[in-house]
């Protein structure tokens, strides 16, 4: 099943969530039933209900902040289409905060 399916189905995909980003969404991981969201930025926009999740994921200009890292089927977006990047049915995302280390 894809976004493009006529019967209007709704699409079902998997999303991650790790780090600190587990305390916005308040859950590590979500399965999601959308209908007519059929890319990442749709899904992102579904899944921010508060401000401070918005602030988080997205800069002023409504792009994803640089140090956010979303994983589509194990492929970081920013090799695809970013935001744009198309959503199929059994899609898995993973959501990645900033990470630091040494």
């Amino acid at each position: 099943m894809t976004s493009n399916d006529p019967a209007g189905k709704a699409l079902k995909v998997e999303a991650t969530f790790y780090g600190g980003l587990v305390h916005i969404f308040k859950k590590n991981k979500m399965h999601i039933d959308l209908k007519n969201a059929g890319d990442i930025r749709s899904l992102l926009q579904y899944l921010c209900v508060s401000n401070e999740c918005r602030t988080k994921l997205f800069d002023d200009n409504g792009n994803l902040q640089p140090n956010i890292t979303v994983v589509r089927n194990g492929r970081n977006i920013r090799f695809e289409n970013e935001l744009d990047t198309r959503l199929d049915g059994g899609d898995t995302i993973a959501i990645f905060p900033p990470v630091a280390g040494g």
